[in-house]
């Protein structure tokens, strides 16, 4: 294992904001509390940052899953679709296979219950 595979230890929660906030926060507690190092806008991010270096850089060099919540709104939403493809980008240089997931399509208005997050486990 190579440096650079052993500093990809987060699951990086990708979502529309604010429309699929509550289930994003809600599956980055979830993950957090099984012990999971997570990184999502909602409790990483500060007010009057330069965000987009912090989510590139985070993408690019510490992420082992890419998590993208698919609704309606994030497979059109500029940063949700800039954050996909540095993801891409990064699978692909890296050949890091099933990096990125792509969970659930989900309506703004309802919250689906997660019940097994045993699919992030390596086995």
């Amino acid at each position: 294992m190579t440096d650079q595979e052993q500093a990809r230890d987060i699951i990086f929660v990708s979502h529309a904001n604010p429309e699929d906030n509550d289930f994003a926060l809600w599956i980055t507690l979830r993950l957090a509390a099984e012990g999971y190092a997570v990184w999502c806008d909602l409790t990483e991010l500060l007010g009057g940052e330069d965000f987009w270096k912090d989510i590139q850089n985070v993408i690019e060099t510490r992420t082992a899953r890419f998590l993208f919540v698919t609704s309606d709104t994030s497979t059109v939403k500029d940063g949700v679709l800039q954050e996909l493809t540095v993801a891409k980008r990064v699978a692909k240089a890296n050949n890091l296979t099933d990096f990125i997931i792509h969970y659930i399509s989900i309506s703004a208005k309802r919250i689906l219950r997660f019940q097994d997050s045993t699919i992030f486990r390596s086995t």
